[in-house]
């Protein structure tokens, strides 16, 4: 029987708060053309020249004002959730973040060790845009090379349970 894994992917974290990680975490984040609809040399342009130079130190402060003891809290609460869903449903889950750690290749490959053929990828997040979904799905895809089976799980923004728990906890605040 061939063995089936989840693949949770969410967009991604710097390693740190640190000013280096951020500038790295960024430059990877805003290099992706579905993030920066422009040509190769103008993206890197803007980025390398105005971006970068600026930015990571700002948003390095507004990190260090999520960040928690256990680190970044979107890849804690990520990690977090997979775990759950091995526990409750006994399946085999690995987390990914499409910028940053883990890589989508570290995950495939963790699969792959484990003898995982078919790989349901779940993209995190709950409407669907290029610079989300289709980035992360095209990554899977390269990173894939066709060893693995790959089916993906649509966005789920109009889902019923989904609007429903969403509704409420809006309600409730």
């Amino acid at each position: 029987m061939e063995k089936t894994g989840f693949l949770l992917i969410n967009l991604g974290s710097p390693d740190s708060y640190s000013t280096k990680d951020v500038r790295r975490y960024l430059g990877e984040f805003l290099m992706d053309p579905y993030v920066i609809n422009l040509p190769w040399l103008a993206r890197k342009m803007i980025v390398s020249g105005f971006i970068l130079p600026f930015r990571p130190k700002s948003t390095s402060e507004a990190y260090k004002k999520i960040w928690m003891d256990t680190g970044s809290p979107l890849l804690f609460f990520s990690q977090n959730l997979g775990r759950k869903l091995e526990e409750q449903f006994g399946i085999k889950v690995e987390v990914a973040m499409r910028y940053g750690r883990p890589s989508i290749s570290e995950a495939l490959s963790s699969f792959e060790r484990r003898n995982v053929q078919n790989i349901k990828v779940l993209p995190l997040y709950p409407q669907f845009c290029d610079a989300t979904v289709t980035t992360t799905i095209n990554k899977v895809i390269e990173e894939n090379q066709e060893k693995a089976n790959l089916s993906v799980i649509p966005p789920f923004y109009s889902n019923e349970a989904f609007v429903k728990s969403s509704a409420k906890v809006i309600a409730e605040n």
